[in-house]
């Protein structure tokens, strides 16, 4: 008996610790496999070439007349210098019927705004190198008004009107060399002093491009609007324009 007791205990202690590990092994959990995660590569778009537009050169406008080329640079085209010079057509008006014996050559006024259009364009901002003011282009003297007053185009014109109508009797009439007198000085016309541009040149300028361009504009927008459309004394204003 006392032998078959320590038999016993080694076997049923050798039970329960194979009991007590086969408990354990149940209790660990089984590991769940992780499933793999698949990235998808990514796809980099291909940029699709672009063509830069191609640039059309604009032609340069080129002068129509042998006379327009004498007007390079100028902001105005000739037509809107003949319109521009039109507005002031109310003012020589104005001038020849308060002061008729102050021009002894009867001026007519559509040559007047000629001269206007040949020397400015009838821009009464604009003086030349040597100080000539205005739309009539008046260079101040003592006997004129001062150099403020000749930015007025009412007080210009008159003046550009006064000094014309002199030249034009110290040409003995001629009107082609008192234009030329009225650009150059008579002086400097018998000199051949004035330019290629000057002197006579100018006087044909006027004559035979500007006077035509001024005075068919003036019939044009009297037979649309009448008479009363150049009546105004100061100058036409710009809902009156006629173009």
């Amino acid at each position: 008996m006392r032998l078959l007791t320590p038999l016993l205990m080694v076997l049923f202690g050798t039970a329960s610790v194979l009991s007590t590990a086969t408990g354990m092994e149940d209790e660990i959990p089984t590991p769940t496999p992780t499933a793999t995660v698949t990235v998808a590569p990514t796809i980099t778009p291909t940029a699709t070439p672009t063509t830069a537009p191609t640039a059309t050169p604009t032609a340069m406008p080129t002068p129509t007349t042998e006379y327009e080329k004498f007007d390079d640079g100028v902001e105005f085209t000739a037509h809107r210098k003949v319109v521009r010079c039109s507005y002031y057509l109310g003012i020589v008006h104005s001038w020849l019927n308060l002061r008729p014996r102050e021009f002894d050559n009867e001026l007519d006024p559509i040559l007047v705004l000629a001269v206007g259009a040949a020397e400015t364009g009838c821009d009464p901002t604009l003086v030349s190198s040597a100080g000539a003011i205005g739309i009539m282009q008046v260079i101040p003297k003592p006997w004129t008004a001062g150099s403020s007053l000749l930015y007025e185009p009412r007080v210009n014109i008159y003046w550009g009107m006064y000094i014309l109508d002199a030249a034009i009797n110290n040409a003995d009439k001629d009107l082609r060399y008192g234009l030329a007198y009225y650009n150059c000085s008579e002086k400097s016309v018998h000199a051949d002093r004035c330019g290629s541009q000057g002197g006579l040149n100018y006087a044909d300028k006027v004559l035979n491009f500007w006077y035509p361009r001024v005075e068919e504009h003036v019939r044009n927008c009297t037979a649309k609007y009448g008479e009363t459309f150049w009546s105004d004394t100061d100058y036409i204003r710009s809902d009156q324009v006629c173009n």
